[in-house]
């Protein structure tokens, strides 16, 4: 189905090893993160990157850095989720763009999903560099740098990202039912 000269990126091994890259990271990120789910903080670490005050972020703060779990505090268990979450954002950013590429390659001869799909591409990319700037923030935070700056900046990165994922995800869900139906559309002919 691909050529030797085709783009990295839409090599079928590739896309196997950025899906199991995802999904074993994903899998680490729920295995880390799980203790971070207190009554004050039931989301985990999402708590922590979408706390858009200093006040909101030091409460949270408070609650890890006085729980102790295994013998660790639950603040170090933050720190060593966010550590690997800059692992997982170079997964999961990299499998929707090969997504993206790999769709729009296939649905080459319809323009408009062509375009559509290489702007959800660079979609896939920002949501992985908003991801670098939330983490960066969130270390700070749970470092006791926290500020009335870093706080919003984290957050509005998180909430972009987030709104950049789903659109992502959905667009890509969409093409490959355009393809499917597409490809029912030929086996009937």
């Amino acid at each position: 189905m691909y050529n030797s000269d085709m783009n990295l990126f839409l090599k079928k091994s590739t896309f196997y090893f950025l899906l199991a890259g995802t999904i074993i990271m994903m899998f680490l990120m729920l295995l880390t993160g799980r203790d971070l789910k207190t009554t004050a903080t039931p989301l985990g670490i999402i708590d922590l990157e979408l706390a858009s005050t200093k006040t909101a972020v030091q409460n949270i703060l408070n609650v890890w850095d006085n729980q102790v779990l295994e013998g660790n505090k639950l603040i170090t268990k933050a720190r060593v989720n966010t550590f690997l979450d800059f692992i997982f954002l170079l997964f999961y950013s990299l499998f929707l763009f090969t997504c993206c590429k790999t769709l729009a390659s296939s649905l080459s001869h319809k323009k408009t999903w062509q375009t559509i799909l290489h702007r959800c591409a660079a979609m896939a990319i920002l949501s992985g560099l908003l991801d670098i700037v939330e983490n960066t923030g969130m270390l700070l935070s749970l470092s006791h740098y926290s500020s009335s700056t870093i706080a919003p900046i984290t957050a509005i990165a998180a909430y972009l990202k987030w709104a950049l994922v789903v659109a992502t995800l959905l667009l890509i869900i969409t093409a490959f039912m355009v393809k499917i139906m597409e490809r029912k559309k030929q086996e009937a002919v």
